[in-house]
């Protein structure tokens, strides 16, 4: 007994639609991440992973039932041809036993093929999360809202090393030094224009001066520790500053142009370092790599 073409052209569909299933999207939520935490992120990307494959696992399972309607179908029309046909029942067991044979290896090689697919791309997924997860939290969300293919990496992670690196440089403290040690502040010091600004207090005291503050103008005056004389004045929010010239009697205050006038941050006034501090005589040197102000007074 021939067995009928529909019946193989059936499970050849089938299988066709089952070999289809090789391409697993990873979803996307990478603009939907709305301030939650990398932890929280990595949840949703998990749970909507199980769901997929449950997803995959139910389409399987569909498919399956399909080739088992089909199968009776086709064990049905055999019934009635051995109803008509005496004497072909052993021929036709022995047909139903190799399409039995044939559909549990065409199963069970989808099956596997499938799950070597998923472990594959799991395991890929295991490694990238990793790198991921070692990123700052802000380089973790640039990468998830451009929504790149996850798989194809090409190039990526050396960029986001490099950005990485640029972050955590960005995110150091500055860091002031007056020769040589370093000096503590109850702000932290700013970059404005490309000008640093400190509080003037913790900088002028450092370098042995005197600060006076009038609240009514907003001007800061520094004097000189040992004659009480007035060295620089500088209004918040002007762009002019006043600079002793001179000593004694002849001492005039000079107009200075600042680059960055002097402002209040937190409660505290904050003065441009390098103006301060080459007005009072001093030198001063930054370190790009360390986030270093570093100060040094002429020595006598």
């Amino acid at each position: 007994m021939k067995i009928s073409k529909k019946f193989f052209r059936g499970i050849g569909a089938a299988l066709m639609l089952l070999m289809c299933i090789t391409v697993i999207q990873v979803p996307a939520f990478a603009d939907d991440y709305d301030g939650k935490s990398a932890e929280e992120l990595w949840a949703e990307f998990q749970k909507k992973l199980d769901q997929q494959r449950e997803q995959e696992y139910e389409r399987l399972k569909e498919y399956e039932e399909e080739l088992r309607r089909q199968k009776a179908q086709e064990d049905e029309e055999y019934k009635k041809m051995l109803e008509e046909s005496e004497g072909e029942e052993e021929e036709w067991e022995k047909e139903q036993a190799d399409r039995d044979e044939q559909f549990k290896k065409a199963l069970e090689k989808q099956q596997a093929e499938l799950m070597k697919e998923w472990d594959d791309w799991a395991a890929e997924q295991d490694e990238y999360w990793k790198w991921y997860e070692s990123l700052p939290y802000d380089e973790q969300m640039r990468l998830l809202k451009q929504d790149w293919e996850i798989h194809d990496m090409s190039g990526e992670r050396e960029k986001a090393r490099k950005a990485a690196e640029e972050a955590k440089k960005a995110a150091l403290p500055i860091t002031l030094k007056v020769n040589g040690t370093e000096i503590k502040t109850d702000s932290s010091p700013v970059i404005e224009n490309g000008r640093t600004l400190a509080p003037a207090r913790a900088i002028v005291e450092a370098l042995g001066y005197l600060v006076a503050w009038d609240s009514e103008t907003k001007t800061m005056d520094v004097h000189s520790y040992y004659t009480e004389a007035l060295v620089i004045s500088m209004k918040e929010g002007s762009n002019v500053a006043k600079v002793a010239v001179g000593t004694g009697a002849n001492s005039i205050m000079d107009d200075r142009i600042l680059d960055v006038p002097a402002k209040i941050i937190n409660g505290r006034i904050m003065v441009p370092v390098r103006f301060i501090a080459e007005s009072l005589g001093c030198t001063v040197s930054w370190d790009a790599d360390t986030k270093t102000i570093s100060i040094t007074q002429a020595e006598g």
